[in-house]
């Protein structure tokens, strides 16, 4: 489904214009987007979702100076007017919207958008076009996980000085990327240090850890679903999360969104639980190990 951090975006490059159908699940419709529909901050986002704004992707900011509602081009597919975005190398700069997170895939019925790709302007590759982007929640976590990419020029042939409508879905036959940052390392956008800090930046992150995977042979010899499933549900990243120890801005969040009253009293709580998960693994073990006597 949509990812309810994230959003679904039409990235521009080059010098393009564009124009979006919203995705439609039973009943077709079509939205037309105007400049009061444009949010100016993110809490302006929060207070109405159905808002969109103009995003840019490597500074996690609305700037809805990023790009501007023009004339035209002629023929463009709704009304009178197109959003316009010019960007140069690697910037990232998007259309976006809030307002389907939670959307399940599965329920879209019509993903598509219109580009315009003047060849005035737009040095480079003339296959260069606007594409449609969405982050994607593969396990109901809400946490950034991955992004899928329908790039037009992978979909079928841009043509520069004309209106060209993208059907992402295409029944089921069109190509979308799996799209991730290429990093030398596992990032993360939880906090200032953008690394895995908060969450094995401690001893206690660490041992808690280093336990409860010590088990995991163990675990999965036992074929017990409940037990599997209890350990699995103690994986969750949420608990080492919750005995960070950082402080100042960064922990703020981290206590914001923890149950407890301290990192401390969060690790106190998951070793009582391994405890107990750890009781079971024996537990089945001897069994096991009595009925082999047995025979």
């Amino acid at each position: 489904m949509f990812s309810k951090r994230n959003i679904l975006a039409l990235i521009l490059g080059g010098l393009f214009y564009s124009s979006l159908a919203q995705p439609a699940s039973a009943v077709a419709s079509t939205v037309v987007v105007t400049p009061g529909d444009m949010a100016t901050s993110f809490a302006d986002v929060i207070a109405t979702p159905t808002k969109w704004f103009l995003y840019n992707d490597e500074t996690d900011a609305i700037d809805n100076s990023l790009g501007s509602f023009v004339s035209g081009p002629a023929g463009v597919p709704f009304g009178t007017e197109s959003i316009q975005i010019g960007v140069s190398g690697t910037q990232r700069r998007n259309l976006a919207t809030y307002q389907f997170s939670g959307t399940p895939l599965g329920d879209i019925t019509e993903l598509s958008f219109y580009t315009y790709n003047p060849s005035a302007g737009n040095p480079g590759s003339v296959s260069r076009s606007g594409y449609l982007n969405f982050n994607v929640d593969f396990n109901g976590t809400d946490t950034w996980q991955r992004r899928l990419v329908f790039v037009p020029s992978m979909n079928g042939t841009v043509t520069q000085n004309m209106w060209q409508k993208w059907d992402a879905l295409q029944s089921g036959t069109a190509q979308s990327v799996s799209y991730t940052h290429l990093v030398p390392h596992v990032m993360t956008w939880a906090d200032t240090d953008r690394d895995l800090t908060a969450w094995v930046g401690n001893k206690m992150q660490q041992d808690a850890i280093q336990a409860i995977y010590a088990l995991e042979k163990d675990i999965l010899k036992s074929k017990d679903e409940k037990l599997i499933s209890d350990w699995r549900h103690m994986l969750t990243s949420d608990h080492f999360y919750y005995m960070c120890t950082k402080w100042f801005a960064d922990g703020d969040v981290h206590a914001y969104f923890s149950p407890y009253e301290s990192p401390y009293e969060a690790f106190i709580a998951f070793m009582n639980a391994l405890k107990d998960v750890q009781w079971r693994v024996h537990a089945h073990k001897t069994r096991i190990s009595r009925k082999r006597k047995a025979r």
